[in-house]
């Protein structure tokens, strides 16, 4: 993943945490009876859950009481 908006001297930032606690982002979770997927990791163990359409489920989710459902492949599909 990379960001779209280059900072100074065009150089892109890069996500400098890339796992917690066995979790990575855009991990596939189920949290409180609601799927979703980790857009935002913390390296406390606190994680942004969100649907893919980008509905917010919970800013700062414990990793404590996710459940992760489907790791992170190249191609997110939802079926509606």
């Amino acid at each position: 993943m990379h960001k779209a908006n280059p900072i100074k001297d065009g150089i892109r930032p890069i996500n400098t945490v890339k796992e917690v606690k066995g979790f990575r982002r855009f991990d596939r979770v189920r949290f409180k009876n609601r799927i979703g997927v980790i857009y935002g990791l913390r390296s406390s163990g606190y994680f942004d859950i969100r649907t893919l359409s980008g509905e917010k489920i919970h800013s700062s989710a414990k990793w404590q009481k996710l459940k992760v459902l489907e790791k992170t492949k190249t191609l997110m599909l939802e079926r509606r």
